[in-house]
């Protein structure tokens, strides 16, 4: 486990010319608990990183800090542009659990439930969840997912995912 102490070490890593050294920091900021919170804006500037993984881990990073990591919005909000799919879909997912009231990654989040079986398909939803009613838009691709997925646990989270963000009626019968 990494303590605290280390945290300034990885912070200034981050902002390393080695891209592997970055990416090894953002990589570690992963494993201590609440240490990302701390390296909110140098994980916010990793979000421009030139290696499409380190902003994708910084988006991961900052999804997991959660609420606390407000300021990294408008970081987040540019990221759900970026030319390469997994950086959006990351970028996307972590606005959610950020600020749930920001529904500029709904669209991203409807077109990531598009990748069946993937980490993608499973964070959209997990993320339009945890939006509550502010993920409506999603409802019409929610039922479709409901009526034509062939797996069984998806399906169970699709209902309880519409539970959440439309109260029970929304789900079809």
């Amino acid at each position: 486990k990494i303590g605290a102490p280390v945290v300034p070490l990885l912070r200034r890593a981050l902002r390393d010319n080695n891209p592997r050294m970055r990416r090894g920091a953002v990589a570690a900021l992963q494993m201590a608990e609440g240490a990302a919170k701390d390296a909110t804006p140098e994980l916010a500037e990793a979000l421009k990183d030139s290696d499409p993984s380190i902003r994708a881990l910084a988006a991961d990073d900052l999804a997991r800090v959660g609420p606390p990591a407000k300021n990294a919005v408008p970081a987040l909000t540019a990221a759900l542009k970026d030319p390469v799919r997994y950086v959006r879909d990351s970028a996307a997912y972590a606005l959610a659990k950020v600020d749930p009231s920001d529904k500029a990654s709904i669209p991203i989040l409807i077109e990531a439930l598009k990748f069946n079986g993937s980490v993608q398909h499973w964070g959209a939803v997990e993320a339009l969840g945890g939006m509550g009613s502010n993920a409506r838009d999603a409802i019409p691709t929610l039922e479709h997912l409901l009526a034509t997925d062939q797996d069984a646990r998806f399906r169970v989270a699709i209902t309880k995912v519409l539970g959440r963000i439309a109260g029970a009626d929304a789900v079809p019968a």
